[in-house]
């Protein structure tokens, strides 16, 4: 079985950052909210946001 491994992207300056998102509702009242994350290649965070979304559907909290 091979396993594959992802690559961080390569910006200008040589150092490479991941972008993490994610979207959330809560089923009973509808609100939701999405947040995400910057991290370094070695998994150091860079930066963080969250924002809440007021009352939306999954798929609109997802994008």
């Amino acid at each position: 079985m091979s396993s594959s491994i992802i690559q961080p992207q390569q910006n200008l300056l040589g150092m490479g950052f991941f972008l993490n998102i994610d979207g959330v509702v809560k089923r009973v009242t509808g609100l939701s909210a999405a947040g995400g994350v910057v991290r370094d290649e070695i998994g150091k965070w860079i930066l963080g946001c969250n924002r809440f979304l007021g009352k939306c559907s999954a798929f609109d909290a997802e994008l």
